[in-house]
């Protein structure tokens, strides 16, 4: 059975007719505001022409779905990993991190030189709370699709790179002279891939 729950509406029909419903629903209950605020359009616009009333018609927008607008969402957090990752490759970004570890290691200042990493897991941790997100609202209006696949890899890519950065954290931890010895003789295991 995929995750997440039953879809409610299997059809179009069915998701028209619901949506009607609820519409219907809202309205019988703001009935009296709704009025109002026609009526204040109405009068405002013929204030506005000189006693003549005249209709005020609002442009059609055309709805969108809440699926289409957390589609939408993806290009844009696919950018903030880009930009996380500066466009380079996961390996040259590691690379760098390290690099900045290992200058500050040098000064003897290991709470900076670790700050380094959870800086780096919290821009990290940011992006994931946003790939969590429009990845739920996706799997619950649509199901196990390739729209859900495609926000899966990208929570996968997050993910890997997580860990990564958190494997080098805990080797900091436990021997930082000897992280930066493994770093510069490329023993450290996103160097070996």
């Amino acid at each position: 059975m995929p995750p997440g729950r039953p879809k409610l509406y299997h059809t179009q029909e069915e998701k028209l007719s619901a949506n009607r419903s609820k519409s219907n629903n809202y309205y019988a209950r703001n009935k009296a505001k709704i009025i109002t605020a026609r009526r204040r359009m109405r009068e405002k616009a013929s204030r506005n022409s000189g006693g003549e009333v005249v209709e005020v018609v609002q442009p059609l927008v055309p709805k969108r779905s809440e699926l289409e607008i957390a589609m939408d969402h993806l290009p844009r957090v696919s950018a903030r990993y880009d930009r996380l990752l500066n466009d380079q490759s996961l390996h040259s970004y590691l690379t760098n991190l390290c690099e900045q570890y290992a200058a500050r290691h040098d000064d003897d200042d290991l709470h900076a030189a670790s700050h380094v990493f959870h800086v780096e897991l919290i821009k990290i941790e940011k992006i994931m709370r946003a790939v969590a997100k429009y990845q739920h609202l996706v799997l619950n209006l649509d199901g196990v699709t390739e729209r859900w696949k495609q926000w899966e890899a990208l929570r996968l890519k997050l993910r890997a790179l997580s860990m990564e950065i958190e494997e080098i954290d805990c080797e900091a931890c436990m021997g930082p002279g000897q992280m930066v010895i493994d770093f510069r003789n490329k023993a450290l295991r996103f160097q070996k891939m």
